[in-house]
């Protein structure tokens, strides 16, 4: 007799232990800063595994909401932090370096959350300094309310880098309204 069952099960009807899902892995991606002497400036995160894959959250299809842009940041948070801080301890060359967090631009846009991410790093056991946000390339650049929400970020200590920055963008003429420490260009738009 076969036994089919559409909907999540809560009950598995069979004697074989049934494997839980495997969690997502954590990959720690040095940023490297060029110059006379190269060093790495932060650690970005990025989750892989079962129901992650390496997009930010700010890449994430259009029908995911704030809320589950905030779960993934908190559990971003939740799984670097550690290996973050053992890392930098590690070294005092690196006691300046950042954890890099992609940003979802839904939240990025959203009034007060600022404020929240203040609080998940709190809940993380980090302070703003620690910490570089990178800003998607989906980010409206233009949004008349972008440069305050940036702002009051950046009062915090966090660092601002617009990711992928390339042809897409808005014009440069728009960059110094945002308070962006670091631009990341798009290894396509360079080589062009």
């Amino acid at each position: 007799e076969e036994y089919h069952e559409t909907r999540p099960l809560t009950h598995v009807p069979t004697s074989e232990p049934v494997a839980a899902p495997a969690p997502p892995l954590l990959r720690l991606e040095p940023q490297v800063e060029l110059g006379v002497r190269p060093r790495v400036t932060a650690l970005g995160v990025r989750l892989v595994g079962p129901g992650h894959d390496a997009r930010s959250p700010g890449e994430t299809e259009s029908g995911d909401d704030d809320a589950q842009a905030a779960a993934q940041v908190e559990r971003q948070l939740a799984l670097a932090t550690p290996a973050f801080l053992r890392w930098r301890a590690a070294d005092a060359a690196r006691a300046a370096c950042r954890l890099a967090l992609p940003a979802p631009a839904i939240l990025v846009c959203r009034a007060g959350w600022a404020d929240e991410f203040a609080a998940q790093l709190q809940r993380a056991g980090l302070v703003g300094a620690d910490v570089q946000l990178d800003l998607p390339p989906t980010l409206e650049l233009a949004d008349p309310n972008l440069p305050v929400r940036l702002r009051a970020l950046a009062v915090q200590g966090v660092a601002l880098a617009l990711d992928d920055f390339g042809p897409g963008q808005s014009s440069l003429s728009i960059l110094p309204r945002l308070p962006v420490a670091l631009l990341k260009i798009d290894r396509g738009f360079v080589s062009q």
